[in-house]
């Protein structure tokens, strides 16, 4: 259960995340999404037959789907702004020397 409650709050917080930046945040969230349960279901599995505990192997499990989460919020973070860049040309750094 705890996992779903944290792969809800990371889907959240991509969403937001991405859609300041002006883009479209489904490709995102269902990246996250496949990501986070690959993750998962492979730390599980690799904790399981390695130390047969279920329960630690759901703990990893959760650890490494968080890793998903990490590699998702890498990419939305290296994304450019889609902000008004149209209405700041020429106004900052373009700005002439004063005669």
């Amino acid at each position: 259960m705890i996992d779903i409650i944290s792969l809800i709050i990371a889907c959240n917080y991509i969403r937001n995340k991405v859609r300041t930046k002006g883009y479209d945040p489904r490709p995102y969230v269902w990246r996250l999404v496949g990501l986070w349960i690959l993750f998962e279901v492979s730390g599980a599995a690799l904790s399981l037959t390695l130390n047969g505990n279920i329960f630690i192997a759901v703990g990893f499990g959760l650890f490494c789907g968080f890793g998903g989460f990490l590699i998702v919020k890498h990419k939305v973070d290296k994304l450019p702004s889609k902000g008004n860049w149209m209405d700041t040309i020429g106004k900052e750094n373009n700005q002439l020397p004063p005669q």
